[in-house]
């Protein structure tokens, strides 16, 4: 059971990028409802998403506000099973669209899979099967002490290159897809992206206390380097 949930995890990990690759619905003669339609039903992926993150959620389900095996592979698996269902349900919106030829589509494929590659850099197969849970007593990128913090590599310029790996697969399928639909889908996922930033080191100093503190002081930086 283990071997086929961690392929399922793994179909799970590339999901997003799959979509954003694959590409969002549009349709120029879609009704604009669409997009308040779109909208809500992102907005439900998110709020399931973020719920399953909360110290009072896991508390309450799991008996702990700490990381653990069982809790990060539910969290993958209905974060992914809800993730199909938003990318089968989702409908095509109107809206501008732009022609940029061959070559823009295939630096899109190139910049999507950087984007990818940058998400998971430094993971070996071994790495991500603590990353999706498979095994109870080793955790990867948790904001509790039961992970170590990462701070080497991308780690050590940015203090969330995951994220940043995802936004630039963002804009590869953007030039693969330039249409209101691959936008609005790309603008709404890099938002949530930065918008959960600040919770997410609220949380990290709140149970890592100093040792995040200080590698906040070192790494000046969140996503953008120079920038934010």
């Amino acid at each position: 059971m283990s071997a086929l949930y961690f392929l399922f995890a793994l179909l799970g990990l590339m999901s997003v990028f799959g979509s954003l690759i694959y590409g969002f619905h549009y349709d120029a003669a879609a009704p604009v409802e669409n997009y308040i339609y779109n909208v809500a039903l992102y907005g439900i992926w998110v709020f399931v998403h973020i719920l399953m993150v909360l110290p009072f959620f896991k508390r309450m389900v799991y008996g702990s506000p700490k990381s653990s095996g069982i809790e990060r592979r539910v969290f993958i698996t209905v974060s992914t099973l809800t993730w199909w269902a938003v990318y089968y349900l989702h409908q095509p919106v109107p809206g501008p669209a732009l022609e940029l030829g061959y070559w823009a589509g295939f630096a899109g494929v190139c910049l999507s899979l950087l984007g990818f590659f940058a998400f998971l850099e430094g993971f070996t197969f071994g790495a991500l099967r603590a990353f999706v849970g498979v095994d109870a007593e080793a955790l990867s990128h948790s904001a509790d002490d039961v992970a170590p913090l990462n701070m080497a590599g991308s780690y050590a310029r940015v203090r969330h290159p995951m994220y940043q790996g995802a936004m630039i697969a963002g804009v590869g399928g953007l030039l693969i897809h330039p249409h209101m639909g691959q936008l609005m889908w790309t603008a709404m996922i890099g938002l949530t992206f930065l918008l959960f930033i600040p919770y997410e080191e609220s949380q990290l100093l709140k149970r890592r206390g100093e040792e995040y503190r200080v590698y906040m002081k070192n790494v000046k930086y969140r996503v953008f380097p120079y920038i934010w």
